[in-house]
């Protein structure tokens, strides 16, 4: 190949490499429709943990012996029952309590108590 070959061959590939490279319209309406639908999902997402309305976890009723603690590290949000739970000082277990409202038909085991908060020396996180 003659040097002069070779000088426009090269000459080619960066200009053809120069408009390749560079975005398109379609390319950005693609990129955007991408972030407007991960967006979309996750607006949808955060809706779907909501609490739910008043008369469906109320009170709360836990086994005696148990206090009722409080739990969400990462500050989450959903129903009460996801987060407020019994827990047990003298064995350290934390339980789920049996939830009731108004708009339930949920009714307590017998000898469940609605129980108190933990204190700082019954339970620290």
């Amino acid at each position: 190949m003659s040097e002069g070959a070779k000088i426009r061959a090269e000459e080619l590939t960066r200009s053809s490499s120069r408009y390749h490279n560079k975005p398109t319209l379609l390319s950005i309406q693609r990129c955007n429709m991408k972030l407007i639908s991960f967006a979309a999902a996750s607006l949808f997402a955060s809706v779907s943990n909501s609490a739910l309305p008043p008369g469906y976890e109320d009170e709360l009723w836990c086994q005696p012996g148990n206090c009722e603690i409080y739990t969400n590290p990462y500050g989450i949000v959903g129903a009460r029952s996801t987060f407020e739970k019994c827990y047990d000082p003298e064995t350290n277990v934390m339980s789920e309590g049996v939830w009731t409202g108004s708009e339930t038909d949920v009714t307590v085991p017998d000898g469940f108590i609605q129980p108190q908060i933990c204190t700082a020396e019954q339970y620290s996180q």
